[in-house]
């Protein structure tokens, strides 16, 4: 049976994959706790997307993030969830560039 943690994060994958679906994206969800969690694509744009419901990654995360970037030339983001009073009332994609994060709009 999976953790409560795991059970959490599936969820939040879940949350973005379908905000992305409703916007007309085509997703691809990872099973088992996979990296990256979702590939996202529409028209020629192709994102990576590490999903985390603390906002965390670890420095071996990052590092992933950075070769996906640079060796495989994939853009990858990072998405948390913005919450209010408990709950989420946005999804915040952001990308690693030049040794911090910065909120992107797609």
């Amino acid at each position: 049976m999976a953790n409560r943690s795991y059970d959490k994060g599936r969820k939040f994958e879940y949350k973005v994959r379908d905000f992305f679906r409703e916007k007309g994206w085509f997703c691809i969800r990872q099973a088992k706790s996979s990296f990256p969690d979702l590939f996202v694509s529409k028209e020629s744009d192709l994102f990576a997307i590490e999903c985390k419901v603390n906002k965390y990654l670890s420095k071996e995360e990052t590092r992933k993030m950075v070769e996906l970037e640079e060796v495989y030339k994939i853009p990858a983001l990072r998405a948390w969830p913005k919450k209010i009073k408990g709950r989420t009332v946005e999804i915040v994609l952001e990308r690693y560039q030049e040794n911090k994060w910065k909120v992107v709009k797609l």
